[in-house]
């Protein structure tokens, strides 16, 4: 929250990521913009990229159970792709 106060006290979870926007925008020319800084913020408060993230992951798992292509263990699975780099 912009306030800076939380639903259970203390600071809310985006609040140091608004006052680097807010810094940022202080000193930005105009024009410029704080892209960066702005897209930090709202991931924060919407979490957009992590549900991508995760429906992706989940569509390549799918994906992989239904061509049989999916390890029965997790820890191979982890370890093939680290090493392959997929």
């Amino acid at each position: 929250m912009v306030s800076g106060h939380g639903t259970h006290g203390g600071k809310g979870r985006c609040y140091p990521f608004w006052q680097s926007f807010q810094a940022c925008m202080a000193g930005a020319n105009p024009g410029t913009g704080c892209k960066l800084e702005a897209e930090d913020y709202k991931e924060c408060l919407h979490h957009s990229k992590k549900y991508v993230r995760a429906a992706t992951i989940a569509a390549e798992k799918s994906r992989r159970e239904k061509a049989g292509t999916l390890p029965t263990n997790v820890n191979d699975l982890l370890t093939k792709d680290f090493k392959t780099g997929i």
